[in-house]
């Protein structure tokens, strides 16, 4: 059985933090913050799809 790769936070919502590619001052790297109400399954796809516009 396979296991998510993200899990249900606390208000529901799964949720991660992607880098965008940018530096903010202080040289930190600058992270979008994506979020999903349906499953680990769609964030994984909304990940993937914002590091394919990334590149």
């Amino acid at each position: 059985m396979a296991t998510a790769k993200y899990k249900r936070g606390a208000d529901g919502y799964f949720s991660t933090n992607v880098w965008d590619g940018t530096y903010i001052a202080g040289g930190k790297k600058h992270y979008k913050h994506l979020r999903s109400k349906k499953s680990s399954k769609d964030l994984e796809k909304k990940v993937k799809e914002f590091e394919d516009n990334v590149k």
